[in-house]
């Protein structure tokens, strides 16, 4: 191969592997629009005593429960005097700063809620039947927590 034909190959195979290189560090993740700057806030005065998604940390309960409970004045109130006795400092945000703050953390949600207990009754295959509360299900199998069914005695 001459020199000239190597420089060639050189730069098609340094082509290829920035290609390959950007594509192994895949998409960026988007953000909502506007809720960049009050995730910001929360995160470098809130996450860490009430955690990354509010829902507690070591040093603070979850604030999930609380927030929907609270007007954004009251709010506002409670960052801007804090709760000294509880160990919550007092926050002196700019106007624009408390509203992108607040408007974030109206976007905090508890991230999973517990279904109401389910009852469900089988049939088995020697016509016997089991009910009870349904603890576990999958495809698989079934976890039920005993209880009589009417006619069996129990």
């Amino acid at each position: 191969m001459n020199r000239k034909n190597l420089k060639a190959f050189l730069g098609l195979l340094a082509f290829f592997a920035s290609c390959c290189v950007a594509f192994a560090q895949g998409p960026v993740p988007v953000t909502a629009p506007g809720s960049e700057p009050g995730r910001r806030q929360y995160d470098n005065n809130c996450s860490v005593c009430h955690g990354g998604n509010g829902a507690g940390g070591e040093l603070a309960p979850s604030i999930l429960q609380r927030l929907p409970a609270l007007s954004d004045t009251e709010l506002t109130d409670l960052l801007r005097k804090g709760i000294p006795d509880r160990g919550m400092p007092a926050f002196a945000f700019g106007s624009q700063d408390m509203t992108e703050l607040i408007s974030f953390l109206r976007t905090l949600r508890t991230e999973r809620r517990v279904p109401p207990p389910e009852r469900k009754k089988v049939v088995l295959t020697d016509g016997s039947a089991l009910e009870g509360l349904v603890l576990g299900e999958s495809a698989a199998d079934l976890s039920l927590q005993d209880s009589p069914v009417a006619g069996r005695g129990g």
